[in-house]
């Protein structure tokens, strides 16, 4: 269909064939692609699919990491970690496992870094309760497989020389595949029903899913090094990896980190 030296579009760029040859399939075609003139070998039906003037002119989907990490975070995290631990906490079983400070502190400025780091402005950002508050956790605390509300959360740990395990896992149900909450644009579509989404909010949220790992297989895990920054897709179903090498809060040796929440359009 396509003769050397014809002119066509691939991956949003203009592009010139330079020979084709068949194969068992049908044709390929050798092509050089865009102001770099790299040559790529295209399949026949990818190529006429390429010609669509429909078609969206980038081969990538315009989104926003949905996992994020930076390391070295605060120019002094022993400073930060000495005002955390100088908080007074309180323990609420019903909303949080482990211990959160009375107060929370949101940084001066900080919401500017977290909006040029994703390269979105953050919109609601004291409106979120639990925005900036600090949590320990130690190896009495049950994992809890869980999503959050907002766009985003984000932790800062604060624990020194951390022990394997200190980070964030996220997980995929077993029954549904649901990596976020059932009700997030990307699972409705995954789904394919009300129905099929209702059915999978059954699963996800039984009280017994929360705190026993039998319904969840791991996807990723991003560890919890000291001073570094971690920030995900709220609605992505985490938890922490574990709490098995921590210690009592008296014994200084708990999971410490700060936690952040915030939306962003």
């Amino acid at each position: 269909m396509f003769e050397a030296g014809a002119m066509v579009q691939f991956a949003g760029a203009g592009s010139v064939v330079l020979e084709g040859r068949p194969t068992d399939g049908g044709h390929i075609y050798l092509i050089e692609n865009g102001a770099a003139k790299l040559p790529m070998w295209v399949p026949e039906d990818v190529l006429i699919a390429q010609q669509d003037r429909g078609r969206p002119p980038e081969q990538f989907n315009h989104r926003i990491p949905h996992l994020l990490a930076v390391d070295d975070f605060f120019r002094d995290p022993d400073e930060v970690r000495a005002v955390a631990l100088a908080q007074p906490y309180h323990a609420d079983a019903r909303y949080y496992k482990g211990l959160r400070s009375d107060v929370r502190f949101l940084w001066p400025n900080l919401r500017e870094e977290l909006s040029r780091l994703l390269g979105v402005e953050v919109l609601e950002w004291l409106g979120h309760d639990a925005n900036g508050v600090f949590q320990q956790t130690s190896q009495d605390d049950p994992l809890v497989w869980h999503h959050d509300a907002q766009s985003y959360a984000a932790a800062v740990y604060l624990t020194p020389d951390p022990p394997p395990g200190a980070g964030t896992s996220f997980w995929r149900d077993k029954t549904h595949g649901c990596r976020r909450a059932p009700s997030h644009p990307l699972e409705q579509a995954r789904l394919g029903s009300e129905e099929a989404v209702t059915q999978a909010a059954k699963v996800i949220y039984d009280g017994y899913n929360f705190e026993h790992p039998d319904n969840w297989e791991l996807v990723e895990s991003i560890a919890g090094l000291y001073n570094r920054l971690v920030i995900w897709d709220a609605r992505l179903i985490h938890s922490a990896t574990s709490y098995e090498a921590f210690g009592q809060a008296a014994a200084g040796k708990t999971r410490l980190v700060q936690l952040f929440f915030f939306d962003v359009p």
